[in-house]
């Protein structure tokens, strides 16, 4: 449906390199440049996507609904114990077959470069012996900016 939706949108995706099918148990991530990043990577990475959000994400009556019908894993970026009990969901996600896909910048920035990454998908990733793919997005940060509009083109 996202591949669909892009096409139908006019957007173009071009991927470099493999993305490899034979391992379920992987954490991708990604740097995060726009409300879109979400929607390229379901149409392009394979398997039933985990999707990491920030849980305030949740209580939010539009895109909460949405996210949770993805089966996004609602993680807490401000209290800590909060954090070893979203380790944990990760990893049963993990365990169940399902790639974990997080943004470790846990935010969208209107400016082009990085943010400093948080450790909880390298963290994950140790505990659970599965590897780490890295994906470098371009070009989708005018679509659905950080202030939640879409640029005009």
């Amino acid at each position: 449906m996202c591949r669909l939706g892009l096409r139908l949108l006019g957007h173009r995706v071009v991927v470099t390199g493999v993305v490899s099918k034979a391992r379920k148990d992987v954490v991708y991530v990604a740097n995060h440049t726009s409300y879109m990043d979400s929607v390229v990577l379901c149409a392009l990475l394979p398997g039933d996507l985990a999707f990491a959000a920030y849980g305030e994400l949740e209580q939010n009556w539009f895109q909460g609904s949405f996210v949770r019908r993805l089966g996004a894993l609602f993680v807490e970026r401000f209290d800590p114990s909060g954090a070893v009990a979203d380790t944990a969901k990760a990893l049963d996600l993990l365990r169940d077959g399902r790639p974990v896909v997080m943004f470790p910048e846990a935010t969208i920035m209107p400016m082009s470069g990085l943010l400093d990454f948080r450790m909880g998908a390298f963290v994950i990733a140790a505990k659970a012996g599965a590897p780490v793919i890295p994906i470098a997005i371009r070009g989708d940060r005018h679509i659905l900016r950080h202030d939640g509009r879409a640029a005009a083109t």
